[in-house]
């Protein structure tokens, strides 16, 4: 977000056949039809496209008592994003919003495709908080939104001996600010790879986005014959051009000295470091002329940062920044006399977290107990003033990264705290939440409690169990039902359950889906990986409702991937295959436990 604007927020508020009950010869003869080489399970997959009367009904979550405060506040945020989308009807809403309406930009006229991404009365979207907005987006069904916001973040450049990106786009789809904050273009880098890994949409690979991954690794990156790389690889602020090299603009309230000067934040390396990762996954989003080797870069600067960034002054966490003295012109001539600088900063501290690059599990654990020791702090000292406003210190926009934070970090209570406690914000401020908040509860309760994650270019479906908190007894579960499930070709939606087990309390994962057998068009099917973090034997049981309420019963192998590092349901078969347009062969749910 833009110079000032934090202020304000902060005032803001192996198939084992059992048999088949019921079933027709012709069903029966469906499924031995399909059935795959590997005994994968063939199920009909209903393909709804998004608007459809079928697929109206809306993302929606459910639950037992312990999760009601979660369902009923994501359900709010799933409204109240709805009405930041940049549509005509939602006109009104922005006008009460407080859009001026003296600003050419805020014209109803000309609204581009897009969504609210900023405090509410701009017109526009910032590429700090568009990028944490994307994935919730994408739930939504705001695919064409996303793709047209990445787009002009992509093709919009200003010019200060590099191209960088503009800071905000308004919601006419034109260059609405310029304040340049040093992770936003890794950022936005970064986030070209997700979408196309949760779409597959062939324009991610297009001209415009392969050009601008080759100007940030060979322009913005290596200016000036590599003026502003540092001996671990890192691209660090020009101070001397006027970049910031954190998110957090006002470090000075949180008590950074004036006379530091921070070259390099802890949440701009993480975001580096997380760009390159997640680009060097998808070649083809690097341009034909592009010879920079994504996978070496990630390796050095993860390999660096873990090295370096550790234990600083031998506290057990990592440093906050490379810092100097204000006024002094850094280079790389003399980066070697910067420090790594020990303090709480908000993002700086938390976004290695939230980006998942720190390696090794006690640094990762005495990161997150020291980010939660900190938010908390705050946290507290501002709910003793007023109790509703607890996030309101230092700000909510730095709390919305929390949840992801430790749900990366393995402290699930610490987690669910967080995000409990957004939900429980989303519900006091009733339609008026600081944006961010819906759309991270959105994303983080799918992607994050439920443990979904979809690579729509290898056609996999991921759900990852034990995710849940220790509150959670048996029986308890929590569902989002309508979950779109989306590529350039297709839209499946489907439910997901997590729960635990009533008898046994191990985790149980239920997929339900809708029953029209008719139009997921391009044929292929696409996997379903039922996963576990835990060893709990190894199998799984797979109980599988069809249509006509007839039921299967199979077992698989349990299967450890030493890739996600989890256990994978028939991984040994490429988990469980979901096969189009059988209409003899309609599958209503199926639900996984893990078993001895």
């Amino acid at each position: 977000m833009n110079k000032g604007l934090r202020k304000l927020k902060k005032n803001r508020a192996v198939e084992t056949c059992h048999g088949v009950t019921g079933a027709t010869n012709l069903q029966l003869q469906g499924r031995a039809r399909f059935q795959k080489k590997n005994m994968l399970i063939a199920l009909a997959i209903g393909a709804l496209v998004y608007g459809g009367s079928a697929a109206s009904q809306e993302l929606t979550a459910s639950s037992s008592s312990v999760a009601a405060g979660l369902a009923t506040g994501f359900n709010q945020a799933v409204a109240e994003a709805r009405s930041l989308d940049f549509t005509n009807p939602n006109y009104p809403h922005f006008v009460a919003l407080g859009w001026p309406s003296t600003d050419a930009r805020c014209s109803q006229s000309t609204l581009q495709p897009g969504y609210l991404a900023s405090i509410p009365n701009r017109c526009a979207y910032y590429s700090r908080d568009y990028v944490h907005y994307a994935t919730g987006a994408y739930f939504l069904g705001m695919y064409e939104q996303n793709y047209q916001m990445a787009d002009h973040f992509a093709t919009l450049y200003h010019t200060d001996i590099v191209n960088a990106p503009y800071w905000a786009i308004g919601a006419n789809g034109k260059q609405y600010e310029q304040n340049d904050e040093s992770p936003a273009p890794f950022e936005i880098g970064e986030n070209i790879a997700n979408m196309y890994r949760l779409t597959a949409d062939q324009r991610y690979l297009g001209a415009d986005f392969t050009n601008y991954i080759n100007n940030l690794n060979n322009g913005f990156s290596n200016t000036e014959s590599n003026k502003y790389i540092n001996a671990d690889g890192f691209r660090m602020a020009r101070l001397d051009h006027g970049e910031a090299a954190t998110y957090n603009e006002f470090v000075g309230n949180a008590g950074v000295p004036s006379t530091t000067a921070i070259v390099l934040g802890g949440d701009m390396a993480a975001s580096e470091i997380a760009y390159y990762r997640n680009v060097s996954n998808y070649p083809a989003l690097k341009a034909a002329s592009d010879a920079t080797n994504m996978t070496a870069k990630f390796n050095t600067l993860s390999s660096n940062f873990n090295s370096h960034w550790s234990n600083v002054n031998g506290s057990g966490h990592f440093a906050v920044a490379l810092t100097g003295v204000t006024s002094t012109a850094y280079s790389s001539a003399n980066y070697n006399t910067l420090s790594y600088y020990d303090h709480y900063a908000e993002e700086p501290n938390l976004f290695p977290l939230y980006k998942g690059i720190i390696t090794d599990a006690g640094n990762l654990a005495a990161q997150a107990n020291y980010v939660d020791s900190n938010a908390e702090s705050l946290y507290q000292a501002a709910a003793s003033q007023n109790p509703n406003y607890g996030l309101n210190s230092p700000g909510v926009e730095s709390h919305t990264y929390l949840p992801t934070a430790f749900y990366n970090a393995g402290m699930l209570d610490t987690a669910w705290k967080w995000l409990t406690r957004l939900a429980a914000r989303q519900v006091f401020d009733n339609g008026n939440a600081y944006p961010e908040v819906s759309f991270a509860l959105i994303s983080d309760t799918i992607t994050k409690v439920l443990g979904v994650d979809f690579d729509a270019p290898n056609n996999k479906f991921v759900t990852l169990a034990n995710n849940l908190p220790s509150a959670f007894k048996n029986g308890d579960y929590l569902k989002v039902s309508n979950i779109p499930v989306h590529t350039g070709n297709y839209t499946v939606h489907v439910g997901v359950t997590q729960a635990l087990d009533a008898v046994t309390g191990w985790p149980a994962i239920t997929l339900d889906y809708a029953k029209d057998p008719s139009a997921q068009q391009d044929g292929t099917g696409l996997h379903w990986l039922p996963r576990f973090k835990l060893n709990y034997g190894t199998h799984c049981n797979v109980l599988t409702t069809y249509a006509n309420n007839s039921t299967q019963a199979s077992t698989f192998n349990l299967v450890w991937d030493g890739n996600s590092r989890t256990y994978t349901c028939n991984g040994d078969n490429g988990g469980i295959y979901l096969y189009p347009n059988d209409p003899n062969y309609t599958v209503a749910k199926m639900t996984v436990t893990a078993a001895r």
